[in-house]
């Protein structure tokens, strides 16, 4: 039985096909349902291996369109680069502006900008944006923009003011680059 089992695996393999083994086995006296089990065998066989490859191709798939994702999304951020432009030194009490320029070949940035304790916004140039206490933050959608606004800086008063920001796209944030002081001078 093995030695039949044997030569119908490798007709198999050598590519005959069932009806030309069945005829053999017909023409010497074998029990065909011998062919039955060994093809049922075979092919359960093979879909299992079916299956095993198609799952593994599908995570490979899945696999590469993450990592090319990831790396579309990081050279995105990568290569964008937004720069704050402090008009400084001024004097108490005067309204300096500053400018927030962005350049990306991302889109739906966010930028989030820190304005130092003791001044105050009186002003700013986009209609997208949020304030809270002494933050303001812009959806920007388009791939070079400029976002500006004005402080008011203490009447009576001298001092340095620290800017931060930051900028983010897709969970990914880097700082905001450029002027982070404006010092108020008599």
């Amino acid at each position: 039985m093995e030695d039949i089992e044997r030569w119908v695996k490798r007709r198999l393999e050598e590519g005959y096909s069932t009806k030309e083994i069945k005829e053999s086995l017909e023409n010497n006296d074998y029990d065909l349902q011998i062919l039955d089990e060994i093809t049922g065998k075979e092919v359960k066989e093979r879909g299992k291996n079916k299956w095993i490859v198609s799952g593994l191709a599908l995570l490979i798939i899945a696999i590469g369109v993450f990592v090319a994702s990831e790396t579309i999304f990081s050279s995105c951020i990568e290569e964008t680069t937004v720069k704050r432009n402090v008009d400084s030194p001024r004097r108490p009490g005067s309204s300096p502006e500053v400018e927030i320029e962005i350049e990306s070949e991302c889109e739906d940035i966010t930028v989030k900008e820190s304005v130092p304790s003791g001044l105050e916004v009186v002003d700013t140039e986009k209609d997208n944006y949020q304030t809270e206490e002494n933050e303001i933050v812009w959806e920007i959608e388009s791939k070079r923009n400029t976002v500006s606004y004005e402080v008011l800086t203490p009447g009576a008063s001298t001092g340095d003011y620290s800017f931060e920001g930051i900028f983010s796209y897709q969970n990914q944030t880097r700082q905001i680059k450029g002027d982070n002081e404006l010092l108020v001078r008599w």
